[in-house]
């Protein structure tokens, strides 16, 4: 008899199929990227594991591959579509933050309330409100309210810190 968890064993035995897969699939991917990629997949993976869908399964390898593969797509879209404007007010001109700026943007992130902040973050990473909604366990109008506070609250702490024009 074994003394490791089945899931663990399963995770062992998958880990080079889906890290092939998502160095495969994900664009633009760093090592914190990949790192959370495979935990969202593992963490779909273990929900089928626990529903029993994974018994039915005659190629398990290829279920968990093509698993992996549709969770790199759908963060790509995702990634693609969203630019910084795109959190209350959708705008044609691309936003693109130096270092600097960004640090600016993360100094001011921590002066918002941490329920802005949170739905803030989570936009800016690449989640739609109507995503958010299962994640959150919240109405997608109370979502949106989150975000276009969270906005505001930025804009109000970034033009305390001296930056008026700032996007």
């Amino acid at each position: 008899m074994s003394d490791q968890d089945p899931f663990a064993t399963l995770i062992s035995a998958t880990k080079p199929l889906v890290l092939s897969a998502v160095h495969r699939y994900l664009r633009r991917a760093g090592d914190v990227d990949i790192e959370d990629m495979m935990q969202d997949v593992y963490l779909r993976l273990y929900t089928h594991w626990r529903a029993g869908k994974l018994a039915t399964v005659s190629n398990p390898e290829a279920y968990i591959y093509t698993m992996a593969k549709h969770a790199c797509l759908n963060k790509n879209r995702r990634r693609e579509t969203l630019n910084i404007d795109d959190v209350t007010e959708p705008s044609t001109r691309d936003v693109v933050l130096s270092a600097e700026d960004h640090l600016v943007l993360r100094d001011a992130m921590r002066s918002v309330p941490e329920k802005y902040s949170l739905v803030l973050k989570l936009v800016l990473a690449g989640y739609t409100p109507s995503e958010l909604v299962y994640g959150l366990k919240m109405p997608l109008n109370t979502i949106k309210s989150l975000v276009l506070r969270g906005k505001q609250k930025l804009k109000h702490a970034l033009e305390k810190e001296g930056y008026h024009d700032y996007p």
